[in-house]
């Protein structure tokens, strides 16, 4: 599964690629709308991550593709985000210029929501 980060400036993510990348997870880079799409179009999406300059885009690819699991890099505050965001459904604010530790916040989060949407058989693991 990979965690598709939906950027123009991977630098400035730099900290926060490294974080995932040292945890063994698959990072694919998407610079294009038309590559998003694409890769939501199959199963191997565990998550995609965005910049908050790309809210709007990405409010109209939940609305298209409402089963993946979404956050946001933003900067603005816990009240302003949910104002903007609320009826999205993004699991996570990552704060602007996410560091190393925000990764495995993240991925906590991921990995919660997996545990608890993990059924076999209708079944909680």
């Amino acid at each position: 599964m990979a965690l598709l980060l939906y950027t123009e400036n991977v630098q400035s993510l730099a900290p926060l690629i490294d974080g995932l990348a040292d945890k063994q997870r698959h990072i694919r880079l998407v610079s294009t709308e038309s590559e998003l799409r694409r890769l939501l179009d199959t199963p191997a999406v565990e998550a995609v991550i965005a910049e908050d300059s790309n809210l709007e885009l990405m409010k109209s690819i939940i609305e298209d593709y409402p089963l993946y699991n979404y956050a946001l890099i933003s900067p603005r505050s816990e009240k302003d985000f949910h104002t903007v965001t609320e009826g999205y459904g993004f699991f996570m604010q990552i704060p602007d210029s996410p560091k190393e530790k925000d990764a495995q916040a993240l991925l906590d989060k991921l990995d919660e929501i997996t545990s608890f949407t993990a059924t076999r058989g209708g079944v909680r693991k």
